[in-house]
């Protein structure tokens, strides 16, 4: 797929290149594919693996820049969704040929009783609880340095690096799926959560998983929900998106997203606020929000953009209490339809991801300090709260 003519004519003409970039995307799947089952070489001597790795990741390209789109969408997003599982099979029957590495590195984890664990497991994806102090990265090309560069030092860098997941993966899973013991595949993880906030993890086992989550979040039909805490009372009375552009900043070595026009478009649902209160008086907000998009610190930044930073959050203007361990936010729902295919009677194989994840303890002790202003607030701090044993 030529994605910079799709960009520029995108740009041009609006929509309308969508149907065209879907059946051409279709047609160089299925020739492509076809000949590389036949042994023959397409565009020159470059190996299968690179070949159907990069239509992947040109394919995923194509989405994420029509993903503002509506026109033809579904239809495009099908054809896409097939083009893909396509080329990930091939990819998945040359990790089948080769040798397994069974010497997968043993990496220091915490017990599991205080560690991660696996919510969910399917075919093609898994589901990972990942506890706070735990690190998660997507950044194919820096996992393997960062992960090599910090297992000998683990032991004494967890307080101030966190604990890599995908280190806990590969130890469990690396031996029989491939893609789980690759760094550069980013050890098969979807998606991130910053290091102080709690929730479920999507991970592949396959690269056809892989290629059929990262669609989802690529097309913005994954669905994150989120519940934090934050300073002040947040009127709303429905629900309501936040649309500010956020740009991420480095500086000293940490990174934070900023809100202003020359970031990149981020949106976050506001669904529900409780109003509650602390023993000294001071006023905060329950807030449950939703992610329409997944920028870098995306609720913290908006939320102090909305004037209402959240607790434990001095980086963007939050304070850090004394009955507040962390920052308080917790990823408390995942949910996607992950699409492999059509089955000869021209169904659809899916594997429906929908996980709730409740309140950590840390957090709902932290929210027990609290009371409810009003009936409804009662009701949503109950809600998030343990029933007594």
């Amino acid at each position: 797929m030529n994605l910079a003519r799709a960009h520029s004519s995108s740009r041009a003409e609006g929509e309308a290149p969508l149907g065209a970039a879907a059946a051409e995307a279709e047609t160089q799947a299925q020739t492509s594919t076809a000949a590389r089952r036949k042994g023959i070489a397409i565009g020159g001597p470059r190996t299968w693996v690179a070949d159907e790795r990069e239509a992947c990741i040109c394919a995923l390209g194509l989405v994420e820049v029509f993903s503002g789109f509506s026109e033809n969408r579904e239809d495009f997003l099908e054809v896409v969704a097939d083009s893909l599982q396509l080329w990930a099979s091939e990819l998945d029957r040359q990790d089948a040929k080769r040798p397994q590495n069974k010497k997968v590195p043993k990496f220091q984890t915490l017990p599991d009783a205080g560690g991660p664990y696996f919510m969910e497991e399917f075919q093609h994806v898994a589901v990972v609880w990942k506890p706070p102090g735990w690190t998660v990265s997507v950044r194919e090309q820096l996992v393997g340095a960062v992960l090599k560069s910090r297992t000998a030092e683990f032991a004494k860098s967890d307080d101030e690096f966190g604990k890599p997941l995908q280190a806990w993966l590969a130890e469990r899973l690396g031996e029989t799926c491939p893609i789980v013991a690759d760094p550069l595949r980013a050890h098969g993880v979807i998606h991130r959560l910053d290091r102080l906030t709690s929730g479920p993890i999507l991970c592949a086992k396959t690269e056809r998983g892989f290629y059929a989550a990262k669609l989802e979040f690529h097309s913005r039909r994954a669905k994150k929900s989120y519940v934090c805490l934050c300073h002040g009372h947040l009127e709303l009375a429905t629900a309501r998106v936040v649309e500010v552009p956020l740009r991420e900043i480095w500086e000293g070595g940490w990174s934070w997203s900023q809100a202003g026009p020359s970031g990149e478009r981020a949106k976050t649902k506001l669904v529900r606020s409780a109003k509650l209160q602390s023993t000294d008086g001071a006023i905060f907000s329950l807030v449950e929000v939703e992610l329409l998009t997944g920028r870098h610190h995306q609720v913290r930044a908006h939320m102090a953009h909305e004037g209402h930073p959240l607790v434990g959050d001095p980086r963007y203007g939050g304070l850090e209490l004394p009955w507040c361990p962390r920052v308080f936010l917790h990823s408390h729902g995942l949910a996607a339809d992950l699409k492999f295919g059509k089955r000869d009677d021209g169904s659809q194989r899916v594997e429906k991801v929908d996980v709730f994840s409740a309140l950590p303890e840390d957090l709902a002790n932290s929210l027990r300090q609290l009371k409810p202003l009003d009936e409804e607030s009662r009701k949503t701090q109950e809600k998030w709260l343990p029933p007594p044993i």
